[in-house]
């Protein structure tokens, strides 16, 4: 990430401590997996750290690994088995679709939205990412997703 735009995110962050430090997680565990597997890998690095809220600079492994937790197995939430879908079409897309989710779940919540999710967004949107659908609302809420880092998941 450039440093202007690091320094905007962290400034953005400080000014609004509703959003948790979801980073501390991921690499925490990189570490403790590191440091018992003797591993050093960029890749997996990367992959954790981005793994909940998504960043610009994702590649391959981090999207993959950013849309896994989204769409494991035992996730049960409105609109899962679409973005189940949008994944076997597309990664990009199917991220997308997974931002969407999410910053309509803490808008709706009345909570913040990490600005590197406003960030990766809009960088799928101006190259031209589209989805394809939006999941029918339950009960005139917005579809629930695991990883707006508010509800556990």
């Amino acid at each position: 990430m450039p440093r202007a735009v690091s320094a905007a995110v962290e400034a953005a962050q400080n000014a609004a401590p509703s959003i948790p430090n979801i980073d501390a997680g991921g690499n925490y565990f990189y570490h403790l997996a590191a440091k018992e597997l003797k591993l050093d890998d960029p890749l997996v690095r990367s992959a954790c750290r981005n793994h909940t809220v998504g960043d610009v600079s994702m590649g391959t492994t981090d999207k993959i690994v950013f849309l896994a937790d989204f769409v494991e197995p035992t996730r049960d939430y409105p609109g899962v088995e679409l973005l189940r879908r949008e994944c076997a079409l597309g990664l990009d897309r199917a991220v997308l679709l997974a931002i969407d989710m999410t910053i309509a779940r803490l808008i709706e919540k009345q909570r913040a939205i990490d600005p590197r999710q406003l960030l990766l967004r809009n960088q799928l949107v101006r190259a031209g990412v589209r989805h394809g659908g939006w999941p029918e609302p339950v009960e005139g809420r917005a579809p629930r997703c695991p990883g707006s880092g508010t509800d556990g998941g």
